[in-house]
């Protein structure tokens, strides 16, 4: 039942209008069907709006079966699901590939948040 739950929360996420997009974001590239993307909705995707992370990276989700969104066509291959690249200027900045445990990934994220604040500003639009 659980994961018939997160699968249709997943699939209405998965397909989101197409918005304007902040130029520093967290993009999860994942799949409807992998266990460990279901965990990690389970453990951080569902609270991840709500926590202090958000608001530095908002998070956008990309179905890795789906045709790449233009924006995200200079983004390395994804070879690992989930995989979540930290997007600053409009490219790609950092990768957390695979998810083992919340413990991991908040750590992780740290990191590459940490890296952000000493990033140069964007300048303009990316290209």
């Amino acid at each position: 039942m659980l994961a018939a739950v997160l699968s249709i929360a997943l699939a209405g996420s998965l397909h989101a209008a197409a918005t304007p997009r902040p130029l520093d974001q967290l993009v999860v590239f994942e799949d409807l069907h992998c266990v460990y993307c279901t965990l990690w909705e389970h453990d951080v995707g569902r609270i991840y709006e709500k926590t202090d992370e958000a608001k530095v990276l908002a998070l956008r989700r990309v179905d890795y079966r789906a045709p790449r969104p233009d924006d995200l066509a200079a983004v390395a291959p994804i070879t690992t699901w989930p995989t979540f690249v930290v997007i600053h200027c409009g490219r790609e900045f950092r990768r957390i590939t695979g998810y083992n445990s919340q413990y991991q990934f908040w750590g992780l994220l740290d990191n590459a948040i940490r890296a952000l604040r000493t990033a140069p500003t964007c300048q303009g639009k990316p290209s």
